[in-house]
């Protein structure tokens, strides 16, 4: 189901932290604060760091993300209890530099922005992907390659995209 609200997004949190479970009612967002402080307290007191990875990012709403930033408060006096990874596709940038989202942009203490690959890393890429799925030899031949890393733009999401569809084509053919 889609994160419209910051409610949906305090829900979900907390069911995937398994505090409630899903097909139980909706509560308030104080309880889904609340249930959340705690498990955060308890995995801290347990020497355990705890973190939310949101992928695609860019598509939640400004109030979801703004509710992102208000889950970076949860902390102690001297640590935070909720370590926060947004992964997007570059749009996710675009959105950060808005003056709405000002705020949530000033708590992100650490950015990376993958490069396109080159030709040899597309390569490797493919062949580890390719390993991890248990092929025992190489599909794609150099040219194969060199025409996915073309018409990719380097971008390891439309290297798998291109990369399946090909392996589709080629099964049905």
């Amino acid at each position: 189901s889609a994160i419209t609200s910051s409610l949906d997004l305090l829900r979900y949190v907390c069911e995937e932290f398994k505090l409630v479970e899903p097909m139980q009612g909706v509560a308030d967002a104080h309880d889904y604060i609340y249930l959340l402080n705690e498990f955060l307290l308890q995995e801290y007191r347990r020497g355990r760091n705890t973190a939310l990875i949101i992928d695609e990012a860019q598509n939640l709403s400004s109030e979801v993300l703004e509710s992102v930033r208000l889950l970076s408060n949860f902390e102690t006096t001297k640590d935070k209890l909720l370590q926060i990874v947004l992964v997007g596709q570059p749009e996710l940038n675009d959105r950060l530099n808005t003056s709405q989202l000002r705020q949530l942009k000033q708590r992100i203490t650490l950015r990376h922005q993958l490069r396109p690959l080159s030709l040899n890393e597309c390569q490797q890429y493919i062949a580890n992907r390719l390993s991890c799925a248990g092929a025992l030899l190489g599909i794609f031949l150099t040219k194969a390659v060199e025409s996915v890393h073309h018409f990719s733009a380097c971008i390891p999401r439309l290297i798998n995209v291109i990369c399946d569809n090909s392996m589709i084509s080629a099964y049905a053919l």
